[in-house]
């Protein structure tokens, strides 16, 4: 179930602005890559990715995508559209869920925001069944990430104003 129509309608973005930053694993990185060689891409010159390190995880570099000068997301179009939309990584994909890796436990934590098209979720009473739906989405996703990018998603930020919904063994 997506609501990627909502979102457009969204006079805010600030799900794809700072301080968020999309963080995306190396097949997330690497799928991406391959998309915009498969399309006309405005984006051609320009960093698509910054690097980070995360301390304690031996130096390796992790990734998230780009903001624009103005603290936008690269991808984010004037329409709002977005461009990578078919191949967008999970914790876009996701928004406003996202969660922490816990790796004592080995569980995520699952937490949810608040935003234009959670109210409006709410208002049309699927709210429920959306968050079942994304739930699934990430336990299948979650996959393509090993450990450490698991600890280095969880390291990326904390957004403002989230609740936890429940936390989940992986």
């Amino acid at each position: 179930m997506s609501f990627y129509n909502y979102c457009k309608k969204c006079k805010h973005s600030d799900c794809c602005s700072v301080p968020y930053f999309a963080f995306v694993s190396n097949f997330e990185k690497e799928k991406i890559i391959q998309y915009l060689k498969s399309i006309k891409n405005p984006l051609k010159d320009k960093p698509l990715f910054e690097k980070f390190k995360v301390e304690g995880l031996n130096g390796e570099y992790f990734y998230r995508i780009s903001k624009k000068i103005n603290g936008k997301c690269i991808f984010l179009r004037d329409n709002k559209s977005c461009l990578i939309q078919k191949v967008k990584p999970v914790d876009c994909i996701l928004w406003p869920l996202t969660f922490d890796y816990m790796q004592k436990t080995k569980e995520i934590i699952i937490y949810i925001g608040n935003c234009f098209s959670i109210n409006e979720m709410k208002r049309m009473k699927i709210l429920n069944n959306w968050i079942q739906d994304q739930k699934k989405l990430l336990l299948s996703r979650i996959k393509e990430y090993n450990t450490s990018e698991l600890i280095a998603y969880t390291s990326l930020y904390g957004a403002p104003n989230l609740r936890v919904l429940e936390s989940i063994p992986i």
